[in-house]
């Protein structure tokens, strides 16, 4: 597709977490829930939700409202990631980053990192543990799915509540990669490879 074409916020913050992931590539389980902690993470930080979505509470934790048609579908339609299967999971792999962002990646990326690595480490089944620790999805959890009703959205403001002390990707074990990421974020003293991703990111909002 052109360069030229639109891409929600969405789309755009699931590329940049796909970029940071191991083999560039999450599955979808996973996918999901890293862009659930790194919208908590930004309105926790910058008082908005970054990518402007709403996540329901199913029974394997927070996902993307109709996410197979709101993320999955644009991304692979926008030339940005393939899907195949692989075993039980259907993993997502980034193909190219966008030309153009509507936020500003230097406050994403230091947020993306932990977040998109940690994610990428984990089972589907770890990374939906973690969600079900979320009082937001719990409480919207019990109101719609186990309630035998329709699946609800989650209250961000109180699903916010789980990341305002401490990140909980942060609280096990950090790699030394992880630790050495946060720092080249937080300061732009990547390696070459990690220069040339972060320039890329960087050139497009700027561009944008």
């Amino acid at each position: 597709m052109p360069d030229t074409q639109i891409l929600s916020p969405l789309i755009e913050a699931a590329a940049v977490l796909l970029n940071f992931a191991d083999n560039k590539s999450l599955k979808t389980v996973c996918l999901n829930k890293a862009l659930f902690y790194l919208d908590l993470s930004y309105l926790r930080d910058y008082g908005e939700m970054l990518t402007k979505t709403a996540y329901i509470a199913l029974t394997h934790g927070p996902v993307v409202a109709k996410y197979d048609k709101k993320l999955i579908k644009p991304l692979i339609e926008a030339g940005l990631a393939t899907q195949e299967q692989a075993g039980d999971t259907r993993p997502v792999k980034l193909v190219k980053l966008p030309t153009k962002f509507h936020f500003d990646n230097d406050k994403v990326i230091s947020l993306a990192i932990p977040i998109a690595e940690h994610f990428s480490q984990v089972s589907s089944l770890k990374a939906s543990d973690l969600s079900h620790e979320n009082l937001g999805w719990r409480l919207a959890y019990q109101e719609g799915l186990e309630a035998k009703k329709s699946p609800l959205p989650i209250n961000m403001t109180i699903a916010m509540q789980q990341v305002l002390d401490d990140d909980p990707w942060l609280s096990e074990e950090t790699s030394e990669l992880s630790w050495k990421s946060i720092y080249e974020a937080d300061h732009y003293q990547y390696d070459n490879s990690r220069e040339l991703e972060w320039q890329g990111i960087h050139q497009a909002t700027v561009n944008g």
